[in-house]
């Protein structure tokens, strides 16, 4: 009677862990499957989205920031920039980051220009992919000069990231690059609150939720690898001011606050680069809390890319800041705090 009683025991331990992994294995298969689905559903090549015109005196490049769609941002900028000649729209492939090989499309891209020359636009992140290829002197080389850049709420290290971002890509990297948590990182980002109604004239409100679902839509496995390239950004960024020093002006544009990066600390180290030549501008179009907002008020980028300072000074929506302590220029903020929100 004890030996069958020890085997009716074991019989019931065994089944809730046989239940146990078989529905492991089911869950794993799922995952797997779903896994590779998504992954051959996407392209891995990086691409520039290019609108050529023949009659150019000049080209607009765009560098996006992470998980930015350059396919849908690129259509948002092409109205205003096409007015002053050829577009280029760079686009990170989506299914890692290998911003070097993007590099190659640009370079192919800018070599059908004729040698005119260059505009460039870098939103939030791009600028470290662009600084980094800005040093390569081949690059520079074959993409000839650049006349002005326009730096939209970008940072200079990760000490400039507000700690809520940074804590969250911390977590992206802890999470593995499969189905479920991509699911759980797109959610994450369809809760990003830009306001749809915040835009210029001549835009509509769909747009601009097109450019916000375009983003959070955002394939998880490349921003994941984003999300590495950023955090190896520990230290002030060297090399900005030599591989910069060619441009002709130099112009970074943010809102008052921001909950994604500090714009001041930020400015100032890649200012410092700079040799102090950059100017910082606020656009007072842009909703006071808010980051990268250029797709939104193109026209200020494209007044940016290609107006003189003269002509900037006469814009109302826009506000360069003093970083000089003995003049107040505008009642903004010098504190190194990041937005009120984060």
């Amino acid at each position: 009677m004890i030996h069958e009683f020890n085997r009716s025991q074991e019989k019931l331990l065994i089944k809730p862990g046989a239940l146990m992994m078989g529905a492991f294995l089911v869950a794993l298969t799922f995952e797997t499957t779903a896994t590779i689905n998504d992954r051959l559903s996407r392209t891995s090549r990086s691409t520039v989205d290019s609108v050529y015109n023949p009659r150019a005196e000049k080209s607009t490049l765009y560098i996006p920031g992470f998980h930015a769609n350059g396919h849908v941002i690129g259509e948002m900028f092409h109205p205003v920039f096409s007015e002053n000649g050829t577009t280029h729209a760079a686009v990170w492939e989506t299914s890692g980051f290998r911003p070097d090989v993007t590099m190659e499309r640009v370079v192919e891209a800018r070599q059908k220009d004729d040698g005119v020359p260059l505009h460039v636009h870098v939103s939030s992140m791009g600028l470290h992919p662009f600084a980094d290829w800005m040093k390569i002197s081949e690059f520079r080389d074959k993409i000839g000069p650049i006349e002005s850049l326009v730096i939209d709420s970008s940072f200079n290290d990760v000490s400039d990231i507000s700690p809520s971002t940074r804590g969250a890509m911390y977590m992206t990297r802890m999470l593995p690059p499969t189905f479920t948590p991509g699911k759980i990182f797109e959610g994450a980002m369809g809760l990003d609150t830009i306001d749809i109604t915040h835009h210029d004239s001549d835009m509509y409100d769909d747009q601009i939720e097109i450019w916000r679902k375009s983003s959070a839509k955002a394939p998880y496995g490349a921003a994941r690898d984003q999300v590495t390239y950023i955090l190896k950004k520990q230290k002030p960024e060297q090399g900005f001011g030599d591989a910069l020093r060619d441009i002709g002006t130099i112009r970074y544009v943010s809102a008052m606050h921001d909950q994604v990066t500090n714009p001041y600390t930020s400015f100032e180290k890649i200012n410092t680069q700079l040799g102090g030549r950059a100017i910082h501008y606020i656009d007072l179009n842009r909703p006071e809390i808010s980051h990268a907002m250029g797709p939104a008020f193109r026209q200020t980028i494209a007044n940016l890319l290609y107006y003189s300072t003269e002509e900037i000074d006469s814009l109302n929506n826009l506000v360069e800041v003093s970083y000089d302590a003995s003049e107040t220029s505008a009642a903004l903020p010098r504190a190194s705090q990041f937005a009120l929100a984060s």
